[in-house]
């Protein structure tokens, strides 16, 4: 019984060593680490730049976008500096499965509800509004 209770103490002394987070592994190369899950961490450069990488370290999503959003419905978001404009869609995988150059346009709520995102095109000088898929696709143009 003393030998079990010793090596069960032995266990529990070495488990935390094993259980470091990415930040201790790759903090001197970014000023900012956010754990988006999926082991995927979005991760900022010193000029303010966000990207994302995994577990190991390597780059899925260059380090070249304003903001990004919190994984939802399996898909995460990358936008402009204001936030309210579409650059790309994220899968949980870390890859890019769209990107846009168009300035589509979000409306106020920024993530997938029941696999869709309502998004606006420039019409005239108004802005026309629909909702995309998860991966991109328009599934109700833009009309309202």
């Amino acid at each position: 019984m003393e030998k079990i209770i010793i090596a069960l103490l032995a266990i529990l002394y070495v488990i935390p060593s094993f259980s470091q987070t990415m930040e201790w592994h790759i903090k001197g190369n970014y000023v900012d680490i956010k754990y988006m899950g999926k082991n995927l961490f979005k991760v900022k450069n010193a000029n303010g730049k966000w990207g994302i990488i995994n577990e190991y370290g390597k780059t899925t999503v260059e380090i070249q976008y304003d903001s990004i959003t919190p994984i939802v419905e399996n898909r995460a978001l990358l936008l402009d500096n204001t936030g309210q404009y579409l650059k790309g869609i994220v899968n949980e995988e870390g890859h890019i499965v769209k990107s846009f150059y168009n300035d589509e346009r979000l409306a106020n709520f920024q993530y997938f509800n029941e696999g869709m995102l309502a998004y606006g095109v420039i019409a005239g000088k108004y802005y026309l509004f629909g909702y995309l898929d998860i991966n991109g696709n328009t599934r109700i143009e833009p009309k309202y």
